[in-house]
């Protein structure tokens, strides 16, 4: 009997000494929180911090589709070409060693750009809506009506994608005159690509394709091209006395404030 009371006294305290060690201890979900809270205040303290447009997208335009970016100027153009699937296993090889044998050639840095794109299905809609009008009334311009207004839902619906591929030279400006450096590298390896390798290279001609084609890398769902926004934008002309002014009244609004 005082062998049994002995026992369950002592089982008694065990389970007593570990109720307040749990309980001493802190909450796993508690330190779990207090990390959560801590990871919200810096990521709101972060999503505070403003950036210029140029740290965003550090690129200078230069001219003739030309830019510069990262301390090299750059050319770019759509490479497009041969359909390899309908060719022979025997063409497709001998295509591939022409193409790389015009890559190895080249001493200076290029880069290959891949990005998806929603067609224009917009531009045919409306060309066969304009065509239906002209026709009689029956069948054939039921179905056109009808073709156009499923290529316009295509379009603002995105529903098809298209992959555009593009070919990126850079000059240094090590040699001078960078931009002329630019055009022969783009003349020469574009003649070369088409002749040899059946592939077409078409370089950016103005700064509006050169923006349109950054528009659709950053945003490849954009149904807007980015230099429409440029259309009927006027220079802008301020007075340094006037900005001058400005800032010092949203100064003394701001101190006032305080």
């Amino acid at each position: 009997m005082i062998l049994g009371f002995a026992l369950f006294f002592m089982l008694l305290l065990i389970a007593g000494g570990v109720t307040l060690s749990i309980l001493s201890k802190p909450k796993k979900f508690d330190r779990v929180a207090k990390q959560e809270d801590k990871s919200v205040e810096v990521k709101e303290e972060e999503s505070g911090k403003t950036a210029h447009i140029e740290d965003l997208l550090p690129i200078e335009f230069i001219e003739d589709g030309i830019y510069s970016v990262g301390g090299l100027y750059c050319a770019m153009g759509k490479i497009e070409g041969t359909n390899f699937s309908v060719m022979s296993d025997h063409d497709q090889d001998i295509r591939e060693s022409i193409f790389i044998d015009i890559l190895n050639e080249i001493d200076f840095p290029v880069q290959f750009v891949t990005t998806s794109v929603v067609p224009n299905t917009g531009r045919a809609a409306q060309e066969i809506a304009k065509e239906a009008q002209k026709m009689p009334e029956g069948n054939l311009r039921c179905y056109s009506v009808l073709y156009a207004a499923a290529l316009d839902d295509m379009h603002k619906t995105r529903k098809i994608t298209s992959q555009s591929s593009w070919l990126v030279l850079t000059d240094d400006g090590s040699d001078g005159e960078p931009v002329l450096r630019l055009k022969e590298k783009v003349n020469a390896i574009g003649s070369a690509l088409q002749l040899n390798a059946g592939i077409v290279f078409t370089p950016l001609q103005s700064t509006e394709e050169a923006m349109d084609v950054f528009g659709q890398i950053l945003d490849n769902k954009s149904l807007v091209k980015s230099s429409k926004y440029l259309q009927g934008i006027q220079p802008i002309h301020l007075s340094e006395r006037e900005v001058c002014q400005y800032i010092e009244n949203q100064r003394t609004k701001t101190e006032y404030a305080a």
